[in-house]
């Protein structure tokens, strides 16, 4: 059975940037993507569409439903997606755009494909305040987004 397993980094986000548009811009910010803690995402083909977040159960649904717009919008086939390591829900890390679009990014390796993390982002409901959760997958290192 073919597996895909890829990494994504958490991020650190200093901020956001002109909330008001009064600079012709909507939010963007400033951040830093960090080595650790990352997720590290599996993806197999699968009879069955299934989601496993042990660290997380409530998360699942969540999963379930990116990975499903992603097998969607791209004809792909069924496929199971573990999470093996994630950064602490709520603990200002990103951890839920990173495995959101990480777990979109490897389903479509699985199959041959590489879009980008924004492609992805807009196909799971991420990325739409700010671009440094996105830049940090596709980049790393220090993000500046301009808004």
């Amino acid at each position: 059975m073919q597996e895909t397993v890829i990494q994504t980094p958490a991020r650190l986000h200093f901020g956001l940037l002109d909330l008001h548009g009064g600079l012709g811009r909507i939010d963007g910010g400033i951040g830093l993507a960090l080595e650790q803690p990352r997720t590290v995402i599996s993806v197999k083909r699968s009879r069955d569409f299934e989601t496993f977040c042990p660290m997380e159960p409530g998360f699942e649904e969540r999963l379930h439903v990116a990975v499903q717009a992603v097998c969607d919008h791209y004809g792909f086939s069924a496929v199971a997606v573990s999470i093996k390591e994630r950064a602490r829900p709520h603990s200002g890390l990103g951890s839920a755009s990173q495995t959101l679009v990480g777990a979109g990014l490897a389903v479509c390796a699985l199959h041959g494909l590489s879009p980008g993390a924004a492609e992805i982002a807009g196909l799971v409901g991420r990325g739409g305040t700010s671009g440094i959760g996105i830049g940090a997958i596709e980049h790393g290192g220090f993000i500046l987004d301009g808004g």
